[in-house]
C-alpha cells in the first residue's frame, strides 16, 4: 500500500497543532517565553476546588498567566507580597473550613500572591495608575495556549474555549403522542 505524501502531512500538522504550545504537551500556555505546566493549572485546580469550589481551567490560566505582573508590580510600588504572606492569608482564612490543613502547590500560592497584590495596590498611593499599566501590559503579552484549554482572545484577555464545529449537540427525539 502506498500512502500520499499530503497525506502524512496533514497526520503530522494535525499532531503538531493538537500537542499545542510549541510542541510540548506538558504546557496548559506558554506566556512570553514561560511554561504553566498542566501539572501547574491542575494543582492549581485542585487546591482553589477544596479550599473554595471549582474554577474553570480557562478562568484560572489567565490569571496564571499574568500573575507575574501584578506580583512584580507590587513589589515595584514597595507594597509586594511573599509567597509566606499568600500562605498564611490562606491558612488563615481557610482555618477549619474545607482544605484548611493542604499543602499548597507553588501554583496555587502565586495565584493568592496576586489577589492580595491587586488588593495592595489598590491601596497604596499611585497604585491605580501601576494597575492601568500592568492591564496595558497583560495585553501585549505573548500566550499560546493548548488547544486543550481553548485559546488567548486579545480582545477580552482570557482564555476562551475553542468553537468545535466537528462536535454537533444531538436534538433529542421528539415525544411520541
Amino acid at each position: 500500500m502506498r500512502v500520499r505524501p499530503s497525506v502524512v502531512g496533514v497526520g503530522v500538522a494535525a499532531a503538531l497543532l493538537l500537542s499545542g504550545c510549541a510542541g510540548d504537551p506538558s504546557a496548559a500556555a506558554v506566556v512570553d517565553g514561560r511554561t504553566i505546566t498542566r501539572a501547574e493549572l491542575e494543582a492549581a485546580q485542585a487546591d482553589l476546588a477544596a479550599l473554595s469550589g471549582e474554577v474553570p481551567a480557562g478562568d484560572l490560566l489567565t490569571t496564571m498567566a499574568v500573575a507575574p505582573l501584578y506580583i512584580d508590580a507590587a513589589a515595584a510600588e514597595g507594597v509586594g507580597v511573599s509567597a509566606d504572606q499568600a500562605r498564611g492569608v490562606v491558612a488563615q482564612s481557610a482555618a477549619g473550613g474545607p482544605g484548611a490543613e493542604r499543602e499548597l502547590a507553588d501554583s496555587t500560592v502565586e495565584v493568592f500572591r496576586m489577589i492580595l497584590a491587586i488588593n495592595a495596590l489598590t491601596a497604596a498611593p499611585g497604585g491605580e495608575e501601576a494597575l492601568a499599566e500592568v492591564d496595558e501590559a497583560a495585553r501585549e503579552l505573548d500566550i499560546e495556549v493548548n488547544p486543550r484549554y481553548g485559546e488567548f482572545d486579545p480582545e477580552s484577555g482570557e482564555v476562551v474555549p475553542l468553537a468545535q464545529p466537528w462536535l454537533v449537540a444531538e436534538t433529542p427525539e421528539p415525544a411520541a403522542e
